[in-house]
């Protein structure tokens, strides 16, 4: 019985049947679905490690350092808020001279002879004026001293003031 050659088919069919079945069909498929489960899988933990990165690490109360509160350009101290907790917590403030007050926290922002008070700028979102955020929110440390330049108190004074 003589082969026919199939039209379709560019070798005779004695070549064809001795070739291997090729199998790559299902292995390509196979294959290319491992991966995109693969590259979903690596997306989804990215994603969760981003997420997690921005979560614990943007907004991290820090220790109270000298360095870390005089950090600024004497518009903005972007660390104060991140230290004012543990500096509160952990250093007495009540009780410190006038010149103790200065070595531990610097000079202030603003000084009120009058009322014996310091005022440390801790945020004041007026610095990175944006007209669209409005009131503009203030937030500072005032220090209280006695006639004897003994701080007697410590407070923390926040206000929310319109930008005209």
């Amino acid at each position: 019985m003589a082969q026919v050659a199939h039209p379709a088919l560019s070798h005779p069919p004695s070549a064809i049947n001795n070739l291997p079945v090729p199998c790559y069909t299902f292995n390509k498929a196979f294959s290319s679905f491992a991966l995109m489960r693969i590259n979903n899988l690596l997306f989804k933990l990215m994603l969760a490690a981003l997420i997690f990165i921005s979560v614990t690490g943007c907004n991290r109360k820090q220790k109270f350092t000298r360095e870390l509160w005089s950090f600024g350009d004497g518009l903005d101290y972007p660390s104060r808020t991140l230290i004012l907790d543990d500096l509160l917590a952990n250093h007495k403030i009540v009780g410190l001279t006038h010149y103790q007050v200065i070595q531990l926290l610097g000079s202030p922002q603003q000084r009120d002879t009058a009322s014996f008070k310091y005022a440390y700028q801790i945020e004041d979102t007026g610095t990175q004026y944006n007209p669209k955020k409005n009131p503009v929110h203030i937030k500072n440390l005032m220090v209280y001293f006695s006639k004897d330049s003994v701080v007697t108190k410590t407070e923390i004074s926040e206000k929310d003031r319109a930008v005209k």
